[in-house]
């Protein structure tokens, strides 16, 4: 349960001091990168914040859906915009008719004359899949700040990213994805610290025990009164 104790019991000090040293070592790197990677998704997350629209995205979408499903759909079958006072809006984008969005991104993705590049629907703002897959798949690129929102051609396709921004913050989420996997894989250190520990806490232990006996028997004691039983524990340690 804690790396170094079966050494410290075997009298093997400066092992289980080793042992300790690596264990507190190991925890406090893995805690560290964990932080770090805390951190950083904070700041990824803010700057998609700041530079991306899901409500520019839809919206672009809509007015190329006829391109991009090769002329069996146009805009006046989806509503993915609430119009009004906040439209265009920012995050949450509540002017953003989530499942209208989802149900023309799917009859996208399902024509198979011309690949658009429209492989995934977008997720609700702020879950996790939401600031994955904005700075992932080229078909969410025209969502970002500094994309050209020119209107497609078939021969634009399968679309691809032209936002330099879509880039800096795939970046961004690869560094977070680093230092948890540093902190990751400094996890698994302490696993294998403690199963290294313990298979050396048994082999040292049970040299140490060998070398230690303990006895405890009976006898009898002579006394002018005639004879007694006497307990008798002797312990015995051999180098």
């Amino acid at each position: 349960m804690v790396p170094g104790t079966g050494e410290f019991y075997s009298n093997s000090y400066l092992k289980a001091g080793m042992f300790v040293a690596f264990e507190a070592a190991s925890w406090l790197i893995a805690y560290t990168y964990n932080k770090k990677g805390d951190r950083q998704t904070g700041d990824f997350q803010t700057f998609a914040n700041e530079h991306y629209s899901a409500w520019r995205y839809a919206k672009w979408t809509l007015d190329n859906v006829g391109t991009l499903t090769n002329g069996a759909h146009s805009s006046a079958d989806y509503d993915p915009l609430r119009d009004g006072p906040d439209a265009p809006c920012n995050a949450p984008f509540a002017c953003v008719n989530w499942v209208e969005l989802n149900r023309m991104e799917r009859d996208i993705s399902s024509v198979l004359i011309t690949p658009t590049g429209f492989t995934h629907q977008m997720p609700y703002y702020g879950e996790q899949q939401y600031y994955e897959l904005i700075g992932k798949y080229d078909q969410f690129s025209r969502g970002w700040d500094d994309a050209d929102l020119r209107p497609l051609a078939q021969g634009d396709l399968p679309i691809k990213s032209n936002s330099s921004l879509f880039y800096q913050y795939a970046a961004m989420r690869a560094k977070a994805n680093n230092y948890y996997d540093v902190a990751s894989t400094w996890v698994s250190v302490v696993v294998v610290n403690h199963v290294v520990s313990a298979l050396d806490a048994f082999w040292s232990a049970t040299r140490f025990n060998k070398s230690l006996h303990a006895d405890v028997k009976m006898r009898v004691q002579p006394t002018p009164f005639g004879v007694v039983p006497v307990t008798e524990a002797k312990i015995q340690y051999t180098f």
